[in-house]
């Protein structure tokens, strides 16, 4: 239902389907479109195999017109390039050796999106890119597919490797990500990012969901200042941040290790965390565990025990709160937790200073 114009190219016929060379037009989103390739027709729908270079002004425009959507949204529009080797067709979207620029960044690898046969599409990325703005990405991700019908895919392949990024305002040095996720669990293989606002995050291991959940994940968190991560919780628990603003110089640097494991019990799935290592001048200690049911996102009968020795007992009070109502001397001091319940609902805790 819409025109195209500048239409120009070779096409010659062939068995089942159309050839294209130097094919050329205009589309909607003020779209530049060059390709060669295959234009193949079956019964089972078409497919276009070929090299492909698009530019597009407006690709919310693009992405409506592509999908059949009168409604292209009102977000401003954000110039994209695309370059590569595509694939459309009603099976996936394939794009080898992808190059995409957009919001002064540039993407390259792969990336396929094949929409299954059973309700649940699966992604495969492959992507480096020397400087990324998530944030910027992100928006321009839920313009470009605002009133989309397209589902969220029930399984991920991702590989990234860059080499500057920034989230929240906040830059971070060298990040790599290589992990999956589909219905018989989550495997992270390499999850790194170096200088955070000032903090090291690592992550690895594996959780299976099937035949019962069971493994363990790895988290690391070395940092010589909080900036980063209070700036992340700025924006989604700011009563916390606000708290950890005042404490943040006394702790840091702070380096520390958890771990989370899952193992099949006849109660259910036990879950167990542990949580070890220092903060300024403080040992952190905690140990917990309860039965967890993931289909529910539920955690009953859990327990966790808790302790952090500080050489500065005015630290714990600054932390707690306690320094409103309490004066406390610079002497060593302990903080003892003791939680019970779910985590998700009511919780019973129980603490000493």
């Amino acid at each position: 239902g819409t025109d195209l114009q500048n239409l120009r190219g070779d096409i010659s016929s062939a068995p089942g389907g159309w050839t294209l060379d130097r094919f050329e037009f205009r589309a909607p989103g003020l779209t530049d479109v060059r390709l060669s390739g295959r234009l193949g027709i079956q019964p089972s729908g078409v497919a276009f195999t070929g090299p492909a270079d698009i530019a597009s002004n407006d690709p919310n425009v693009l992405a409506a017109w592509l999908e059949g959507r009168k409604d292209a949204g009102r977000a401003p529009p954000r110039p994209l390039r695309v370059r590569g080797d595509i694939t459309l067709s009603n099976e996936k979207i394939a794009i080898e050796r992808l190059n995409a620029s957009f919001n002064r960044g540039t993407v390259n690898g792969r990336f396929v999106y094949d929409f299954g046969n059973t309700g649940g599409g699966r992604v495969e990325a492959i992507l480096s890119a020397p400087e990324l703005d998530i944030d910027a990405v992100s928006a321009f991700g839920k313009a470009l597919l605002a009133g989309s019908t397209a589902e969220r895919p029930r399984e991920v392949a991702l590989s990234l490797d860059i080499g500057r990024a920034s989230y929240a305002g906040i830059e971070a040095g060298k990040t790599n990500v290589k992990l999956q996720y589909d219905a018989k669990g989550l495997k992270i293989e390499q999850l790194s990012v170096d200088n955070f606002g000032g903090a090291n995050l690592t992550a690895n291991g594996q959780i299976a969901l099937t035949p019962v959940p069971h493994g363990s994940v790895v988290l690391g968190f070395d940092a010589r200042d909080l900036s980063g991560v209070n700036a992340i919780l700025g924006r989604y628990m700011p009563q916390l941040a606000d708290r950890l603003r005042v404490v943040a110089p006394a702790l840091a640097p702070a380096r520390l290790q958890a771990t989370l494991k899952l193992d099949d019990d006849k109660a259910g799935n036990m879950a167990a965390l542990d949580v070890s290592g220092t903060a300024g001048g403080m040992r952190v200690s905690l140990n917990g565990g309860g039965v967890a049911d993931l289909a529910a996102l539920n955690l009953s009968s859990f327990r966790m025990l808790g302790q952090i020795d500080a050489n500065d007992a005015s630290t714990l009070a600054n932390l707690t709160g306690v320094d409103r109502v309490v004066a406390i001397g610079k002497e060593p001091g302990m903080l003892r937790l003791t939680m019970s319940g779910n985590p998700l609902g009511d919780v019973a805790l129980t603490s000493t200073l």
